[in-house]
């Protein structure tokens, strides 16, 4: 990685499966620290391998754990609960683990009954655009429709508490057999609709 330096880091945090480091898929770093100025982002290729690099506060990981919970997003509990740690000098980690299993051992929060309402309204409009762009015959209706699908999509998950799985993701889990296998939840009923869309 260039010009990338650790100092006194909490943790060092990778989560991968060997199976998905095929077709350029990635390996995600976490180095946690106890105060930062600044947080950084980052990627690099090693040996063909993407890393992804984040530099975090404790703090905002904590933060984060509220406010996705709160907005049904389960990417805290793949990243840090089911993630491999590599070093934790204080302890700190396992605790923001701990804090993470204790939150996301309720149900999720659904969509509100007023956010509800915006939500489908604002899909209305996106129903008013496509049938716009259809008339026309222009060949945004195209992208408009994905985009009107993403959003019932989205708002199906919301409504139900549900975690929302991103496009790309959908996506790769839709053509990638080890990809799917890898990251499907095997603790769900087989059958379900969770089961079959969760990553």
């Amino acid at each position: 990685m260039n010009s990338f330096s650790v100092i006194n880091p909490d943790i060092f945090e990778t989560r991968y499966d060997t199976t998905l480091l095929i077709d350029c898929y990635d390996i995600d770093l976490h180095i946690v620290f106890s105060d930062l100025t600044n947080e950084v982002r980052g990627s690099d290729f090693i040996d063909n391998y993407r890393i992804e690099y984040f530099e975090k506060t404790l703090s905002s990981l904590y933060q984060k754990v509220d406010y996705e919970f709160n907005h049904q997003s389960n990417a805290m509990v793949s990243m840090f609960a089911c993630g491999t740690v590599l070093l934790d000098k204080r302890g700190n980690i396992k605790k923001l683990q701990d804090y993470i299993k204790r939150t996301y051992s309720v149900p999720m929060p659904c969509l509100s009954e007023e956010e509800t309402k915006e939500q489908i309204a604002i899909i209305n409009i996106f129903f008013d655009d496509l049938n716009y762009y259809i008339e026309i015959n222009d060949l945004y209706a195209n992208h408009v429709f994905h985009l009107t699908l993403e959003r019932i999509k989205d708002l199906y998950f919301a409504i139900n508490a549900l975690p929302g799985v991103s496009r790309t993701k959908a996506l790769k889990t839709m053509l990638n057999d080890n990809y799917r296998n890898a990251t499907k939840k095997r603790i769900l009923n087989q059958n379900s609709l969770i089961y079959t869309y969760a990553v």
